[in-house]
């Protein structure tokens, strides 16, 4: 699938020889001070790509209080043109990302993840289960029921403003749900429209 979005950019858009390319999933999230300084710095002076922006202590679950112990090392990453889109990093940038996973704005939209990923399901008959999934979501348990990640997770009293994206941080009334405030999901009725128990 990267593979083949990587070849139709390239075919669409040309590319230039000095262009940087960032390949990400929609929750990866590059921090706008490292794309800046890789934008700014000449072309000497540039890593070698593909530079893979490692998440480091930044990686959520659900909102920026569920935070996970886990870092992702090998995405988002930033090329050239005539890099591979799956080669092996070069260059590692160190908390050069966030990554905030299944940070949904309701329900239905997990749900669609449950059905549309390559991840095995653990438990199907809590999966799908509304009231499994909210109580996921209140205390900060794995989207998949991977009992092995639980010691890793932990709901944190505040949000670390540094990991949240600068638009979100600027608009909170827009996207509370990532804040850890407001309704749990859009579509999750009153009873159960809080974060907490």
């Amino acid at each position: 699938q990267r593979e083949e979005m990587w070849r139709v950019m390239k075919e669409k858009l040309y590319p230039g020889e000095e262009d940087l390319i960032i390949g990400a999933d929609l929750d990866e999230i590059p921090r706008p001070s490292v794309l800046e300084k890789l934008a700014c710095d000449p072309p000497g002076v540039l890593p070698k790509t593909p530079i893979c922006l490692q998440t480091k202590d930044s990686f959520y679950y659900y909102n920026y209080k569920c935070h996970i112990k886990f870092e992702w090392k090998d995405r988002p990453k930033v090329l050239h043109r005539h890099d591979d889109q799956e080669s092996t990093c070069r260059t590692h940038i160190v908390n050069g990302s966030t990554h905030c996973s299944s940070c949904f704005s309701s329900l239905a939209d997990y749900h669609i993840k449950s059905i549309s990923n390559a991840e095995p399901i653990q438990h199907d008959d809590m999966q799908t289960n509304n009231a499994s999934v909210i109580e996921r979501v209140q205390n900060c348990r794995d989207f998949w029921l991977r009992s092995r990640l639980d010691s890793k997770m932990e709901l944190r009293d505040s949000v670390d403003l540094g990991s949240v994206p600068l638009i979100v941080t600027r608009h909170p009334e827009r996207w509370p749900h990532l804040m850890g405030k407001g309704p749990l999901y859009e579509d999750v009725t009153p009873e159960n429209q809080s974060w907490t128990h």
